[in-house]
């Protein structure tokens, strides 16, 4: 059996550095490296339907028209809702939704004594009632279809309370993409000026644009 010789000292890789004593500038790279994949595997899905939305936005015509869809109804409120100059809104939003499977939150209720209002709002559909002293109602909902559901999520319009959250969510996870991608690409000599020459360039046509909507 063949013994191979001890490996000589200096041809032996060197142990690791604990974190703690690697140079700053080695540290504040490996944090942005991981700031930055993190951040993006994290938006990912936010990131990508932003974008889609915002073109289908932009682009109506690439996506087939889906007629809207309207539906009217009348009816007369349970007693006990309230009457037309102080309503129990609870009570006669739950019956509305519950009788005419209504979609969204109600919203803009409006009672002025003569007659009442209220509106149910969600992407891309909305109902609106109004309803008489005697509890008769006149209710109209309307379905726009699926590209309006798209654009009034993109825009966060009737998406409920949490959906704002999420887009501001997605500003922030994109500005942390963003300025950790830059921090990155500052410690790499060899892209560093093509780079910032291609963010001046970038940031010169964003401006170009925008002076042009004026």
């Amino acid at each position: 059996m063949t013994t191979l010789p001890p490996r000589p000292a200096s041809a032996r890789p060197a142990p690791a550095r604990p974190a703690a004593q690697r140079p700053l500038k080695v540290r504040v790279q490996l944090a942005l490296r991981s700031l930055h994949v993190y951040t993006s595997m994290l938006s990912l899905m936010l990131t990508l339907f932003f974008a889609l939305s915002g073109i289908l936005v932009n682009h109506p015509g690439w996506l087939p028209v889906s007629p809207s869809r309207t539906v009217q109804a009348h009816g007369t409120l349970p007693a006990g809702w309230g009457g037309a100059a102080h309503p129990d809104w609870f009570r006669v939003s739950e019956y509305l939704r519950a009788t005419h499977h209504l979609s969204g939150r109600a919203s803009d209720a409006r009672a002025d004594g003569s007659e009442a209002s209220v509106s149910f709002r969600a992407p891309g559909y909305h109902a609106d009632i109004v309803i008489g002293p005697d509890g008769r109602y006149d209710l109209t909902a309307q379905s726009d279809g699926l590209l309006a559901v798209i654009g009034d999520l993109h825009r966060g319009r009737d998406a409920g309370r949490a959906w704002p959250w999420l887009i501001d969510a997605s500003g922030v996870f994109l500005l942390l993409v963003s300025l950790s991608g830059l921090g990155i690409l500052l410690y790499l000599k060899k892209y560093r000026r093509p780079a910032l020459l291609t963010l001046a360039g970038g940031a010169a046509v964003s401006v170009l644009l925008a002076s042009l909507t004026r």
